[in-house]
Formats: C-alpha cells, structure tokens, sequence
C-alpha cells in the first residue's frame, strides 16, 4: 500500500510541475505573427499570405502597424494579449473589421468593428487598458484578446493608426499568450 501511495503522490507531483511548466507566459513580437488578405468576400473568399506588414518602429507615422483596409489581418485569436508601448500620439487600434459592417456602433449589437479610442465610454471599452511606461511621456495600451475572443469568436487586427491619422510612435507591440 505504501509504495502504491509513493507512486501516486510521485504521479501527482510530476503533474504538478507539468502544469506549471505550461502555465508559463510566451511574449512574442507581432511581426511573428502571420498576417493574412481575403480575396474577396463571402463563401468564395480565400485567404492568402500576405507576409508582414511594415513596421515602423521607433519613429512617428500616422500608422505605425497593418492594413487599413478590410482585408488584411493579423489573426491574433490563439493569444491572451496584445501589449503596445507608445508615445507622441495616441494609437488607434482597429479590430474585427468586415467589408458589410465596418463601422463603429455606440450599440454592440450593431458593431462589428472595435476601435479604440473611439469606443472609450462605451461598450468595446472593456477589451482595452492603459498604465504609464516606464520612461516619461510612454504608455503602456495593453488589448484582452482572450474576453474579445469569447465575446465576438475572433481577435483580427487591421491596424494600429495614429488616432485621427496623427502622428504615433509605437515602441514595441507583443502578444502574449
């Protein structure tokens, strides 16, 4: 009976330290993450690789990350967070963007398209935070991709703008899952 219950608690413990071992955090930069098109729309739309957007990092552009459009997107579904680190500007983040509903509603019924800071005060407000970077003058906008996930079935990133197409400087841009 005792080397049954040695053996178990052994089990048990391995088990232990296998979960904490997944629990652990993975950063990855958002120029790893395949960024994808739609050919079009509908039934007969294909995705194709699109590669990676231009970057520009360190440098104020009116936008700093993505695709305007609606068709170009970084899939960021599989994460639990997208961390960006600006300053100089504000960044204008848009989400789950469609070709038929693409603007931003006051109602969420109505919405399909999340934007912040468009949305401050209102219902899409609850996927996005800010905190004070650690050199004066950044700010740290941190994304809960994992409630916009549950929320609406995806986390599709077009774009990181300067607000009001202004200048914005991005530092760094991460997801974490």
């Amino acid at each position: 009976m005792k080397k049954t219950y040695k053996m178990f608690l052994a089990f048990v413990l391995c088990m232990i330290g296998a979960m904490n071992v997944n629990a652990e955090t993975e950063t990855v930069s958002l120029d790893q993450v395949a960024y994808g098109s739609w050919d079009g729309w509908g039934a007969d739309a294909v995705m194709t690789a699109a590669g990676t957007p231009a970057w520009a990092i360190g440098e104020p552009s009116g936008q700093p990350y993505g695709d305007s459009s609606v068709n170009a997107f970084a899939d960021l579904s599989a994460y639990d967070k997208l961390v960006v680190e600006a300053s100089d500007g504000t960044p204008r983040f848009m989400f789950n963007r469609d070709i038929a509903e693409g603007q931003f509603n006051a109602d969420e019924k109505e919405s399909h398209l999340i934007e912040y800071p468009k949305c401050q005060g209102t219902w899409a407000e609850k996927y996005f935070t800010t905190e004070a970077g650690a050199e004066e003058g950044h700010t740290i906008y941190t994304v809960d991709l994992k409630q916009m996930v549950k929320d609406k079935g995806i986390a599709h990133l077009h774009a990181i703008k300067g607000a009001n197409w202004a200048n914005v400087t991005i530092y760094s841009m991460v997801v974490v899952r």
